[in-house]
């Protein structure tokens, strides 16, 4: 009984809200989403053959949604494979990729910030 006694008075005598959760101020975002929705990203990457890893040209990229300000923004994968999308805002987007000899691929990245996002894309012959 006498610990019983002990611990409410001790309960009692303590300041009001310190053993209980104190109110806090509003939750605020992380800062990377404070970023304009339309400050400057880009994509970038290569097309490569999945199953020899060699560089595919010509294949054509479109991204969706479109670029702003653009009705439709494509690129073609040179020599290299190398493609690359520029002046795009943060977000979602998609990539379809394109090619006579390949199956289509479809990717999807999500941009932010001021950066540049490396996505590699490869396709499957179309007669496999």
């Amino acid at each position: 009984m006498f610990r019983f006694m002990v611990l409410l008075f001790v309960i009692t005598s303590m300041e009001p809200n310190c053993w209980m959760p104190t109110s806090h101020t509003a939750y605020s975002e992380p800062e990377y989403r404070d970023v304009p929705a339309n400050y400057p990203t880009s994509i970038e990457g290569r097309v490569y053959e999945e199953t020899s890893l060699r560089p595919v040209e010509g294949a054509i990229l479109a991204l969706y949604p479109p670029a702003q300000g653009n009705t439709g923004t494509s690129a073609i994968s040179n020599s290299n494979g190398d493609y690359y999308f520029d002046g795009l805002g943060n977000g979602n987007y998609m990539i379809v990729a394109n090619h006579s000899a390949y199956l289509a691929e479809t990717v999807t990245v999500q941009t932010y910030g001021d950066s540049t996002v490396n996505l590699d894309i490869y396709m499957t012959p179309s007669g496999l």
